[in-house]
This record gives C-alpha cells, sequence and structure tokens, in this order.
C-alpha cells in the first residue's frame, strides 16, 4: 500500500503561466499506469488516498485463450477500418484519420501470431494500449460508461464491447449514407469486404511526424463528433 496524493500521483506537470502578475499553474495529467483505490484518507485540501498501483489486464491463461484475444482484436481493428472509410465518404471527412496512438498499437505484423513459447506480454501490453486508443476515440453517451469500460482488467471484454460499439455505429452511418444516396448497397459492400478481408489501412492512418514529441491531446478524437 502506498499513501499517495491524487495531485502528484504519476502526473506530468508540463507549464506555467504568469496571468495578470498572478502564478497560475495549468497543470495537465497524463497517466501512465491505473491503480485500485484501497481507502480514501482525506478530501481537503486535496484528495489523499491509500492506493494499489500498477493494475493491469490479466494475460492470457494459455494458448487457446492467446489465439481467441488475437482473432477478436483483429475483428476489433476491421470494425474500426470499415468505421472510418465509412465516415471519409462524406464529403467534409476526407482527411480524418484514427490517432497516432492507435496507429502505434494496432495489430499488425507477427503481433498477430501466436507463439509457441506462450502468450507474449510484450504483445499483451501493446493489445492493453490498443484497447485503451480505441476506447479514447469513442465517446460514450454517459461517462461512467466510460469508466467501466477502462476500468476492467478483462481485456477480452473491452475489446468485444469496443467491437460492438464499433458495429452498432458503422450500420447506423451506413443506412444513413445510403438514404443521403452518398452511398449505395453495393458501395457498403465492398468497403466491408476490403475491410474485413484485405489487411491494407494506409487510407485511415494519420502521418508520422518528424518530432513525436507532439502530445497525443489531438488523438483524443471522438467519432461521434464528426461534422
Amino acid at each position: 500500500m502506498l499513501k499517495v496524493s491524487f495531485v502528484t500521483l504519476q502526473c506530468a506537470y508540463i507549464f506555467f503561466l504568469l496571468i495578470h502578475y498572478i502564478l497560475i499553474y495549468l497543470v495537465t495529467n497524463i497517466g501512465v499506469s491505473r491503480f485500485k483505490v484501497r481507502k480514501i484518507l482525506k478530501t481537503l485540501p486535496y484528495v489523499t488516498a491509500e492506493i494499489e498501483p500498477n493494475i493491469t489486464d490479466e494475460l492470457p491463461v494459455d494458448l487457446l485463450a492467446e489465439a481467441a484475444l488475437i482473432k477478436l482484436e483483429k475483428e476489433v481493428y476491421d470494425s474500426l477500418k470499415y468505421y472510418m472509410r465509412l465516415m471519409k465518404t462524406f464529403s467534409g471527412n476526407k482527411d480524418i484519420f484514427i490517432s497516432r496512438s492507435c496507429k502505434r498499437n494496432r495489430p499488425i505484423g507477427t503481433s498477430t501470431v501466436i507463439s509457441p513459447s506462450g502468450p507474449s506480454k510484450t504483445d499483451h501490453e501493446r493489445r492493453i494500449n490498443f484497447s485503451f486508443s480505441l476506447a479514447n476515440m469513442i465517446k460514450m453517451t454517459h461517462p461512467t460508461e466510460s469508466q467501466l469500460l477502462l476500468q476492467t482488467l478483462n481485456l477480452s471484454k473491452r475489446l468485444e464491447a469496443e467491437k460492438v460499439i464499433l458495429q452498432q455505429a458503422s450500420e447506423l452511418v451506413a443506412d444513413q449514407l445510403i438514404k443521403m444516396d452518398i452511398l449505395t448497397a453495393d458501395t457498403r459492400d465492398g468497403l466491408k469486404l476490403k475491410s474485413f478481408n484485405d489487411d491494407f489501412d494506409e487510407d485511415i492512418l494519420p502521418d508520422d511526424f518528424t518530432e513525436d514529441k507532439l502530445s497525443d491531446a489531438k488523438d483524443e478524437w471522438d467519432i461521434n463528433n464528426i461534422e
């Protein structure tokens, strides 16, 4: 157990500004890991709690569980590709892309192959990061829903929920596009076939930046906030 302040816990203090001769600190908190609150110690002048640090999703128990997870993650990413391509058919959405974090952690190459030595911790961490990157792109109806999606320690449940959200959103968008005569049923089917049967994804990826020090704040893209 550790006694820590929520204000200082695993956060980065980014910058401060002097406004009207008053020193005002603008703090940006960057989460680097999850923790579980065991006991609230006090609430003023700020919340202090007893916590259990470094909470993470459980590793797959065996190769069968690993295979199921690989398959599920691929289905989630294919669903994301399909959704993005549907959205890009709107005239004002040609330049929308997945987040840089999602791009870095997407399932490609050897990360989609089962290792004979058993579940890989590296691949597991990448999958966790992918699921969080995608969750960050999705705006839930209520903050509690987002919290439940993020706090579960079952990676399969998080990915399954994200797949359902993307599938439902894609159906709604596709129906709307067809009603607006922007898309035909045949074009919709072609986009879906391409998304689920072809590994190509360059059309939904953001450009790489020379300086990767740029904040991922712009990655907090809301798939429901498309004009």
